[in-house]
Protein backbone atom coordinates (compact mmCIF):
# COMPACT_ATOMS: atom_id res chain seq x y z
CA UNK A 1 0.00 0.00 0.00
CA UNK A 2 1.28 3.36 -0.58
CA UNK A 3 3.19 5.40 2.36
CA UNK A 4 1.00 8.04 3.62
CA UNK A 5 2.27 11.62 4.04
CA UNK A 6 3.91 13.20 6.66
CA UNK A 7 2.43 15.78 8.78
CA UNK A 8 3.72 18.44 11.12
CA UNK A 9 6.37 19.29 9.11
CA UNK A 10 8.23 22.31 11.10
CA UNK A 11 10.19 23.06 7.86
CA UNK A 12 7.41 22.86 4.83
CA UNK A 13 7.02 20.11 2.79
CA UNK A 14 8.26 18.61 -0.62
CA UNK A 15 6.53 16.12 -2.80
CA UNK A 16 8.40 12.31 -2.78
CA UNK A 17 7.54 8.88 -4.02
CA UNK A 18 4.64 7.02 -1.42
CA UNK A 19 6.61 3.58 -2.71
CA UNK A 20 3.84 2.71 -5.03
CA UNK A 21 4.09 5.14 -8.46
CA UNK A 22 2.73 7.96 -6.88
CA UNK A 23 3.99 10.74 -4.68
CA UNK A 24 2.60 12.10 -1.17
CA UNK A 25 4.43 14.92 0.97
CA UNK A 26 7.26 14.71 2.84
CA UNK A 27 8.90 17.05 5.47
CA UNK A 28 11.49 19.23 4.59
CA UNK A 29 14.89 19.70 6.27
CA UNK A 30 15.43 22.40 8.78
CA UNK A 31 17.27 25.06 6.22
CA UNK A 32 21.02 25.95 7.10
CA UNK A 33 21.77 28.80 9.35
CA UNK A 34 24.85 31.18 8.05
CA UNK A 35 25.16 31.80 11.90
CA UNK A 36 25.58 28.24 12.95
CA UNK A 37 29.34 27.98 14.17
CA UNK A 38 29.80 31.15 14.43
CA UNK A 39 31.76 32.22 17.62
CA UNK A 40 33.21 36.33 18.70
CA UNK A 41 35.81 37.35 20.55
CA UNK A 42 35.78 37.02 24.22
CA UNK A 43 36.26 40.14 26.23
CA UNK A 44 39.03 39.49 29.33
CA UNK A 45 38.18 41.30 32.16
CA UNK A 46 37.76 44.48 33.09
CA UNK A 47 36.50 44.67 28.91
CA UNK A 48 33.58 44.49 27.21
CA UNK A 49 31.93 44.54 23.53
CA UNK A 50 32.16 47.01 21.73
CA UNK A 51 31.42 45.87 18.11
CA UNK A 52 29.44 42.90 17.19
CA UNK A 53 29.66 40.95 13.77
CA UNK A 54 26.40 40.51 11.35
CA UNK A 55 25.75 37.13 13.23
CA UNK A 56 25.44 39.49 16.55
CA UNK A 57 29.56 37.86 17.60
CA UNK A 58 31.23 40.44 19.37
CA UNK A 59 33.82 41.52 17.33
CA UNK A 60 35.94 44.07 19.63
CA UNK A 61 36.71 44.87 23.01
CA UNK A 62 36.85 48.38 24.78
CA UNK A 63 37.83 48.83 28.12
CA UNK A 64 35.43 49.38 30.82
CA UNK A 65 35.49 53.15 32.83
CA UNK A 66 36.67 52.82 35.91
CA UNK A 67 36.55 56.11 38.32
CA UNK A 68 40.02 57.26 38.62
CA UNK A 69 38.90 58.60 41.91
CA UNK A 70 37.56 55.64 43.43
CA UNK A 71 39.27 54.72 46.45
CA UNK A 72 41.47 58.00 46.72
CA UNK A 73 41.01 59.86 50.02
CA UNK A 74 42.09 63.83 49.62
CA UNK A 75 41.99 64.92 53.06
CA UNK A 76 39.92 67.99 54.46
CA UNK A 77 39.49 71.67 51.99
CA UNK A 78 40.14 68.93 48.65
CA UNK A 79 38.92 67.07 46.37
CA UNK A 80 39.69 63.94 43.45
CA UNK A 81 39.90 64.83 40.00
CA UNK A 82 41.41 62.68 37.48
CA UNK A 83 43.00 60.44 40.21
CA UNK A 84 44.78 63.67 41.60
CA UNK A 85 43.68 65.55 44.67
CA UNK A 86 43.45 69.32 44.27
CA UNK A 87 42.74 72.18 47.19
CA UNK A 88 38.72 73.66 46.92
CA UNK A 89 38.53 77.04 45.71
CA UNK A 90 39.52 80.07 48.52
CA UNK A 91 43.05 77.22 50.03
CA UNK A 92 46.05 76.49 48.41
CA UNK A 93 48.24 73.37 49.12
CA UNK A 94 51.01 73.61 52.30
CA UNK A 95 52.83 70.74 53.18
CA UNK A 96 50.75 67.76 52.92
CA UNK A 97 47.18 69.86 53.05
CA UNK A 98 45.07 72.37 51.77
CA UNK A 99 45.30 75.42 53.97
CA UNK A 100 42.87 78.47 54.04
CA UNK A 101 43.96 81.61 51.15
CA UNK A 102 44.64 84.73 53.22
CA UNK A 103 41.01 86.60 53.10
CA UNK A 104 42.20 89.73 54.99
CA UNK A 105 41.61 93.66 53.54
CA UNK A 106 42.46 97.04 54.64
CA UNK A 107 39.17 97.03 56.67
CA UNK A 108 36.60 95.38 58.06
CA UNK A 109 34.40 95.36 54.87
CA UNK A 110 37.11 93.37 52.86
CA UNK A 111 37.33 90.50 55.54
CA UNK A 112 34.88 87.51 55.43
CA UNK A 113 33.13 85.12 57.60
CA UNK A 114 35.52 82.55 59.03
CA UNK A 115 36.51 79.67 56.44
CA UNK A 116 34.81 81.78 53.85
CA UNK A 117 36.66 82.97 50.54
CA UNK A 118 36.46 86.01 48.27
CA UNK A 119 36.93 83.37 44.96
CA UNK A 120 34.66 81.19 46.02
CA UNK A 121 31.90 80.69 42.81
CA UNK A 122 29.89 78.30 41.66
CA UNK A 123 26.18 77.44 42.13
CA UNK A 124 24.89 77.75 45.69
CA UNK A 125 22.34 74.74 44.77
CA UNK A 126 23.29 71.33 45.95
CA UNK A 127 24.14 69.19 43.07
CA UNK A 128 21.51 67.80 41.34
CA UNK A 129 21.21 63.82 40.37
CA UNK A 130 21.94 63.64 36.69
CA UNK A 131 25.33 65.56 38.59
CA UNK A 132 28.34 65.10 40.63
CA UNK A 133 30.17 67.39 42.57
CA UNK A 134 34.11 68.01 42.19
CA UNK A 135 34.91 71.03 45.12
CA UNK A 136 32.89 73.30 46.77
CA UNK A 137 33.80 76.29 49.13
CA UNK A 138 32.02 79.05 51.24
CA UNK A 139 32.05 82.77 50.25
CA UNK A 140 33.11 85.62 52.13
CA UNK A 141 29.13 86.15 53.44
CA UNK A 142 28.82 82.33 54.51
CA UNK A 143 27.16 81.02 51.35
CA UNK A 144 28.07 77.17 50.60
CA UNK A 145 28.69 76.92 46.25
CA UNK A 146 29.18 74.01 44.60
CA UNK A 147 30.77 72.90 41.47
CA UNK A 148 28.96 70.09 39.71
CA UNK A 149 29.57 67.96 36.56
CA UNK A 150 27.31 65.86 34.22
CA UNK A 151 27.26 62.32 35.10
CA UNK A 152 28.99 59.81 32.89
CA UNK A 153 26.71 57.37 30.56
CA UNK A 154 28.16 54.48 33.38
CA UNK A 155 27.47 56.59 36.32
CA UNK A 156 23.93 56.78 34.95
CA UNK A 157 23.70 53.00 34.81
CA UNK A 158 23.51 53.36 30.72
CA UNK A 159 26.13 52.56 27.88
CA UNK A 160 27.40 55.83 25.65
CA UNK A 161 26.49 55.66 21.91
CA UNK A 162 28.41 58.40 20.36
CA UNK A 163 28.57 61.14 22.82
CA UNK A 164 25.11 60.03 23.71
CA UNK A 165 23.88 57.78 26.81
CA UNK A 166 21.21 55.05 25.76
CA UNK A 167 19.77 52.32 27.73
CA UNK A 168 21.53 48.94 27.89
CA UNK A 169 18.53 47.65 26.32
CA UNK A 170 19.20 49.85 23.60
CA UNK A 171 21.30 49.77 20.62
CA UNK A 172 23.63 52.12 18.90
CA UNK A 173 23.34 52.43 15.09
CA UNK A 174 22.39 49.21 14.24
CA UNK A 175 22.92 48.60 10.03
CA UNK A 176 19.56 49.18 7.53
CA UNK A 177 19.54 44.97 7.37
CA UNK A 178 19.55 44.61 11.32
CA UNK A 179 17.27 45.15 14.57
CA UNK A 180 17.66 45.21 17.82
CA UNK A 181 17.46 42.80 20.60
CA UNK A 182 18.00 43.06 24.08
CA UNK A 183 20.86 45.82 23.51
CA UNK A 184 22.64 43.73 20.69
CA UNK A 185 22.29 44.12 16.51
CA UNK A 186 21.41 40.99 15.46
CA UNK A 187 20.58 40.67 11.53
CA UNK A 188 16.58 40.78 10.52
CA UNK A 189 15.17 36.94 9.14
CA UNK A 190 15.18 37.43 5.40
CA UNK A 191 12.53 35.29 3.71
CA UNK A 192 14.50 35.45 0.46
CA UNK A 193 17.77 33.70 1.93
CA UNK A 194 15.81 31.55 4.25
CA UNK A 195 13.65 29.96 1.30
CA UNK A 196 14.87 30.17 -1.52
CA UNK A 197 13.12 29.84 -4.58
CA UNK A 198 9.64 29.85 -2.94
CA UNK A 199 7.75 32.86 -4.21
CA UNK A 200 4.14 32.19 -5.10
CA UNK A 201 1.46 32.80 -2.04
CA UNK A 202 -0.98 30.15 -3.76
CA UNK A 203 -0.75 27.97 -6.70
CA UNK A 204 -2.78 27.41 -10.08
CA UNK A 205 -1.76 23.98 -11.25
CA UNK A 206 -0.94 22.81 -7.13
CA UNK A 207 1.71 23.04 -4.70
CA UNK A 208 4.69 21.24 -5.80
CA UNK A 209 6.82 22.81 -2.28
CA UNK A 210 6.80 24.89 0.49
CA UNK A 211 8.71 26.67 3.07
CA UNK A 212 8.15 28.52 6.29
CA UNK A 213 10.05 31.53 7.89
CA UNK A 214 10.29 34.99 9.23
CA UNK A 215 5.95 34.47 9.80
CA UNK A 216 5.25 33.73 6.07
CA UNK A 217 4.66 30.70 4.18
CA UNK A 218 5.35 30.60 0.52
CA UNK A 219 5.67 27.79 -2.48
CA UNK A 220 6.95 26.53 -5.56
CA UNK A 221 3.98 25.38 -7.51
CA UNK A 222 3.91 22.84 -10.47
CA UNK A 223 4.22 23.59 -14.13
CA UNK A 224 0.69 24.66 -15.79
CA UNK A 225 0.49 22.38 -18.86
CA UNK A 226 -1.03 24.18 -22.07
CA UNK A 227 -2.35 21.90 -24.80
CA UNK A 228 -1.44 22.98 -28.40
CA UNK A 229 -4.78 24.26 -30.83
CA UNK A 230 -6.52 22.16 -32.53
CA UNK A 231 -5.84 18.25 -33.34
CA UNK A 232 -3.16 16.92 -31.15
CA UNK A 233 0.03 16.19 -33.56
CA UNK A 234 1.73 13.41 -31.16
CA UNK A 235 4.27 16.38 -29.91
CA UNK A 236 3.28 16.54 -26.06
CA UNK A 237 4.71 19.12 -23.57
CA UNK A 238 6.94 17.75 -21.25
CA UNK A 239 6.04 15.44 -18.67
CA UNK A 240 3.21 14.61 -20.32
CA UNK A 241 2.30 10.97 -22.73
CA UNK A 242 0.72 11.49 -25.82
CA UNK A 243 -2.52 8.99 -25.76
CA UNK A 244 -5.47 9.18 -28.44
CA UNK A 245 -5.69 12.92 -28.80
CA UNK A 246 -5.04 13.64 -24.91
CA UNK A 247 -1.69 14.93 -23.40
CA UNK A 248 -1.81 13.15 -19.92
CA UNK A 249 0.20 13.47 -17.09
CA UNK A 250 1.87 9.93 -15.82
CA UNK A 251 -0.68 7.81 -14.10
CA UNK A 252 -3.48 9.14 -16.34
CA UNK A 253 -3.42 7.77 -19.64
CA UNK A 254 -5.85 6.13 -19.57
CA UNK A 255 -10.18 6.65 -19.92
CA UNK A 256 -12.31 8.26 -19.21
CA UNK A 257 -9.23 11.30 -19.44
CA UNK A 258 -10.89 13.54 -17.43
CA UNK A 259 -7.81 14.48 -15.62
CA UNK A 260 -5.96 15.18 -19.09
CA UNK A 261 -5.50 18.24 -21.95
CA UNK A 262 -7.12 17.20 -24.90
CA UNK A 263 -7.24 18.88 -28.21
CA UNK A 264 -10.19 16.61 -29.30
CA UNK A 265 -13.41 15.15 -28.42
CA UNK A 266 -13.23 11.78 -28.13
Amino acid sequence: SPASSETGCQYGTYSCSDGCGGTRSCCSSKPADPCDGVTGTTCSTGYHCSSYGSCGECTGCSKDYVDPCSGVSCGSNAYCSGGSCYCNTGYHKSGGSCVQDDTGGGDDGDKCVAGGSKSCSGQTSSCSSSQVLTSSCTDCNGTKHYSCRAKTCAEQGKKDCNGSCISTSSCCNCGSNQECKNGTCVNKCSYTSECPGFSFVSCTAGIEDSCTACGQTKYKCKKVITPPSGPCSGSCPSGTTYTNNCCCPPGQAKPPYNACNCCVSL
